[in-house]
């Protein structure tokens, strides 16, 4: 149960987790963080953690990644909120950041998250742009031999397409 169980029918409102990654001892998830700020539904990708114990039983998540920066209900189009969380090299982590539909200027903006691959160090958890101007980025794949980092992104209507990540492209 959670603040959101009230909202009715099939809807991506209620869809929350958009990728999953296991990393040695850690759990890491993806999701869609939802604000009510004025009457008005607000979301932005976020990641939480969560060690995993011998028990296995009970997962206690704290937040990893998370921003100052939403998107309005009625402008948001959750269809355009996936995103990916990958091991990449040097102990960071490769996080695809959609851009939720009404922010396509925003995957072209340097300062906003949004439509942007972001490298994150598992350690300091600091993290910076490694390439911007994507859509909805939901698969990506590093080959470690190749040093080739590939994301499939959904176009408007068809139109998908397989990238070639390069950073600060």
């Amino acid at each position: 149960k959670n603040e959101f169980d009230s909202i009715e029918n099939f809807t991506y409102q209620r869809n929350f987790i958009r990728d999953i990654l296991v990393d040695n001892d850690k759990l890491y998830l993806n999701i869609v963080d939802m604000n009510m700020v004025g009457g008005e539904m607000q979301y932005s990708p976020k990641i939480i953690v969560a060690k995993i114990t011998e028990s296995k039983e009970n997962l206690f998540f704290e937040d990893f990644f998370t921003s100052n920066e939403y998107e309005v209900q009625g402008s948001a189009d959750l269809t355009h909120g996936g995103g990916r969380i990958i091991n990449y090299k040097n102990n960071f982590l490769l996080y695809s950041v959609p851009e939720f539909g009404s922010a396509a200027e925003k995957a072209q903006d340097k300062k906003s998250i949004f439509g942007k691959m972001i490298l994150i160090n598992k350690e300091s958890q600091d993290y910076k742009m490694f390439s911007m101007g994507h859509r909805n980025p939901q698969g990506l794949v590093w080959d470690p031999k190749e040093d080739v980092i590939l994301s499939s992104e959904h176009g408007p209507i068809g139109g998908d397409e397989v990238n070639i990540i390069k950073e600060g492209k």
